[in-house]
């Protein structure tokens, strides 16, 4: 069952007149982050209040391919997008790299907060630029873990193996000041734990006009 372990963090002033404010997820392979964002995207009443970033990437996998939240761009666009500052964040994991679009200034800046699928490695670098912004780790016992793993079947037993061992490599390697949400029980419960994180570090009203107010802003620019 999911749920929260962790204390209130204490408010700091956003940078650049921000209203908005990031929330970081973090989680190893198989720890369910793509699948707890597409739950928010497609069921949470979170959906009129956040911006779900979209993950610029250079190599796709079958796995992700078709997901809203991922942009397949070829190794020189991306290149030339660094250039060009048109990502607010950036880093590279395995050979690939990621990056965040600029566009979430705009969001940050009329009021909506924006939940980025974000990594451990790039963590650093994005408290440095959002003094504000929220970690999120999302946590799976190894044994559970292992046995989605093989129940999706597209692992070899050596790549399930490697996936728990950076897992738990990634879990001690969380800083003290990270929300912990437990993913082992079902996604809803996972949901329901993120969205009473969220209401606790944010005292969120959900607002159903604050798309209609972005629209509006964004014409205006």
């Amino acid at each position: 069952m999911g749920k929260i372990m962790a204390t209130k963090l204490e408010n700091t002033t956003p940078l650049n007149q921000h209203f908005g404010r990031v929330i970081y997820l973090v989680g190893g392979a198989g720890s369910g982050r793509d699948t707890l964002i597409n739950e928010i995207r497609n069921t949470s009443a979170m959906q009129n209040d956040f911006f779900i970033a979209k993950r610029y990437i250079t190599k796709l996998t079958q796995e992700i391919k078709n997901r809203d939240n991922y942009v397949e761009v070829s190794k020189s666009e991306f290149a030339n997008r660094v250039t060009l500052n048109a990502f607010a964040l950036h880093w590279r994991a395995n050979d690939t790299d990621y990056g965040i679009a600029a566009d979430i200034e705009l969001w940050l800046a009329v009021g909506s907060h924006v939940i980025i699928n974000g990594s451990k490695e790039n963590l650093t670098a994005a408290q440095q630029r959002y003094p504000n912004l929220i970690p999120v780790w999302l946590d799976v016992e190894a044994e559970i873990l292992k046995e989605r793993l093989q129940a999706r079947g597209k692992d070899l037993e050596s790549a399930i193996t490697a996936k728990i061992a950076s897992n738990k490599k990634l879990q001690a390697q969380r800083p003290d000041d990270a929300i912990v949400i437990d993913n082992n029980g079902n996604i809803s419960d996972t949901l329901s734990a993120f969205e009473d994180m969220l209401s606790m570090q944010l005292q969120v009203r959900f607002n159903p006009t604050i798309t209609e107010n972005i629209s509006q802003y964004a014409q205006a620019v």
